[in-house]
């Protein structure tokens, strides 16, 4: 048992000891649409947007890079009122 404590702490320190020295900052949004058709079944659009930061060369242009930009359509079916099913029939990343 000892010896799996020991192997769990230093798991647990390597990830900090392998943490990158720079940050970056970040930044995203992400827009939903909803519509709802009928009692059991609803629709959703999701729009996703990311940006960074350059940490590089120390710019604090949060918006510089893009990163991200994604369009998801889904589909939700309600089956009881504690239980969703959702289908994602298009993602483009």
């Amino acid at each position: 048992m000892r010896k799996v404590i020991v192997i769990g702490v230093v798991f647990f320190c390597a990830n900090f000891l392998a943490q990158a020295q720079t940050t970056h900052r970040t930044f995203w949004t992400k827009e939903t649409l909803t519509k709802t058709i009928n009692e059991k079944w609803s629709t959703d659009l999701e729009l996703i947007h990311r940006r960074q930061d350059f940490a590089a060369n120390n710019q604090a242009n949060l918006f510089q890079k893009p990163l991200l930009n994604s369009i998801r359509l889904l589909f939700h079916y309600k089956v009881q009122p504690n239980f969703t099913l959702s289908l994602s029939p298009f993602s483009a990343f």
